[in-house]
């Protein structure tokens, strides 16, 4: 199976304005810019293992077309390559690329307390609210056996339920605290992303960003 390739377009012209094979990077650019359409796997089915894109610099993006019609690119008239489309391509890639940096360094860090397990978080949230249930009715004799997951964790560690639900709570606690430390570092630099105007704006975001994470 062929990877996918997003592509961001002008919605006035159909010119391409960036390209990369991280479709949510290239969906917050979209959502972030007016007039353009976020195009998923651009590549499939027509380009499973070259495309006239590749290797091509961000001011000549706008050479090319996109047909939807029949999913395929085509030369862009010359007349309509302006300028302003040039440029607003190069700032969209810049984008491009600092988001796409700052969504992996802040996966990486948020590996901390990711399990890697499927659906091991649905777990874990579930867990939180069967001890948060039990502690605040005083540990209801009724309720204990509704909150599998802390029965769980306290015959595995051989605990009483009062502790297990203590060290549940508490582990939830550091979790959320550490999440909630990285999501205003998050929502911080997307945004100054999201308003940069130009590429030494990206750049001096990018350096900031990189000291705290």
């Amino acid at each position: 199976m062929p990877r996918e390739l997003s592509i961001l377009v002008d919605t006035s012209s159909d010119t391409v304005l960036t390209l990369s094979w991280h479709p949510a990077a290239v969906q917050f650019v979209h959502e972030c810019t007016m007039d353009t359409e976020h195009i998923a796997a651009a590549n499939i089915p027509n380009y499973p293992q070259s495309m006239p894109l590749f290797g091509t610099s961000p001011r000549e993006y706008p050479t090319w077309s996109w047909s939807d019609k029949d999913r395929t690119f085509c030369k862009t008239h010359p007349e309509a390559v302006t300028e302003e489309l040039r440029q607003r391509a190069v700032l969209l890639t810049e984008k491009l690329k600092t988001i796409s940096y700052m969504m992996e360094r802040i996966n990486q860090y948020r590996n901390q307390v990711r399990s890697g397990l499927d659906f091991q978080e649905l777990i874990y949230v579930s867990k939180e609210a069967q001890a948060r249930r039990l502690k605040d009715s005083g540990f209801d004799p009724k309720l204990i056996i509704q909150s599998p997951y802390v029965v769980y964790y306290a015959d595995e560690l051989g605990i009483s339920i009062e502790r297990a639900v203590e060290e549940i709570l508490l582990q939830a606690q550091l979790d959320h605290e550490f999440l909630a430390k990285n999501e205003k570092l998050r929502m911080k630099y997307f945004n100054k992303v999201k308003h940069a105007k130009n590429e030494q704006e990206l750049e001096a975001i990018r350096i900031e960003f990189t000291r705290f994470l």
